[in-house]
């Protein structure tokens, strides 16, 4: 995640990298995300980061970050991003491979109604006497 990805989709994982300096060596980044703590992992230089993290809530969502340096000392920034369960250009989240199983379920299912209804109106009529 980078400044421009400010809102994501409920349900899509998403990977934050933070850049942290101090004077000392840094310790431990953690962030805080609906109310629950994660260590965040040492990539190199002063980048750390986390993947995967799923917001299970629609709506503004409040993280923080949290660093730690060498003499013990905390530090952090929170930070703001949208969540949303469906984009204004009509992005309902969906996975392309989803949007394939709905789309090839939903052609099956209206070929086979319409095979009944064909199946129906053909059938030859018996009358009783």
């Amino acid at each position: 995640m980078n400044k421009n990805s400010e809102s994501i989709f409920l349900g899509q994982s998403v990977s934050i990298q933070v850049d942290v300096t101090d004077l000392s060596d840094i310790n431990e980044v953690i962030i805080e995300l609906e109310n629950s703590n994660h260590t965040m992992i040492f990539v190199n230089g002063n980048t750390w980061e986390i993947n995967d993290l799923t917001p299970s809530i629609t709506g503004t969502l409040i993280f923080t970050i949290y660093a730690r340096d060498s003499l013990g000392n905390w530090n952090s920034n929170s930070y703001i991003i949208m969540v949303n369960t469906q984009g204004g250009n009509g992005n309902t989240g969906l996975t392309a491979e989803e949007f394939d199983l709905i789309v090839i379920f939903s052609t099956i299912g209206i070929i086979g109604i319409l095979t009944l209804v064909i199946v129906i109106i053909l059938r030859p009529k018996r009358f009783m006497k």
